[in-house]
């Protein structure tokens, strides 16, 4: 079984030339807050079933890259500056499904949650492939990523326009304080898809 990475194009040589060292990225660190003492050596990586985690991650180290909030990061953008890295599958990678997570049977290390893969190896690993450009934009769509469409993106720029009466620079401001990794695709996404009574409740600072 194949596994994914993603990361930045940008990376490409040195993953080629080092592999994929296991430590613990600013996405994981960012997302899930961790501290220093939480901090573990892993490799993040993800299946076919949920690709839209490696989706995440790249738009995350892009918005970085870019200095644009990561949910409003293109799918353009994606094709320029994304790379997804291949793995093979081995005794050195582990996951914990939802029902384990969440039912307590399995306790992974902090920052790692339901559904993502973690490897426990201490050697670097080497991708078997490496997909960037259109590549990586078909695997995704193939895969069922792409969650957030840059139709999405849009709507929400000019929706936010609206209800603050700002200009697009105040709305990608209001993004980057608002629609975090953390509450965007429960929250902040249901609100793209036409529900857009949550943004406002965001911005007073309610739940």
């Amino acid at each position: 079984m194949n596994l994914y990475h993603g990361t930045l194009v940008g990376n490409k040589q040195s993953i080629i030339k080092h592999g994929l060292n296991p430590e613990v990225g600013n996405y994981v660190e960012t997302v899930h807050r961790l501290k220093s003492g939480e901090k573990f050596n892993t490799i993040f990586a993800a299946d076919d079933r949920h690709i839209g985690h490696c989706e995440y991650a790249m738009r995350f180290h892009i918005g970085r890259l870019l200095g644009v909030p990561w949910c409003l990061v293109t799918s353009d953008q994606i094709r320029s500056h994304g790379l997804l890295v291949v793995v093979e599958s081995t005794d050195d990678w582990k996951t914990v499904s939802f029902n384990d997570f969440y039912g307590g049977v399995v306790v992974p290390p902090h920052g790692v949650g339901p559904n993502d893969w973690w490897y426990v190896g201490q050697e670097p690993v080497h991708p078997v492939e490496y997909l960037e450009g259109k590549d990586v934009i078909r695997k995704i769509f193939f895969l069922g990523g792409f969650t957030i469409t840059d139709e999405d993106v849009e709507r929400a720029l000019r929706y936010v326009m609206e209800i603050e009466s700002c200009s697009v620079e105040k709305a990608y401001e209001w993004f980057e304080e608002y629609a975090n990794p953390v509450n965007y695709r429960s929250d902040i996404l249901a609100s793209l898809k036409g529900q857009f009574d949550i943004l406002p409740a965001l911005k007073d600072g309610d739940s």
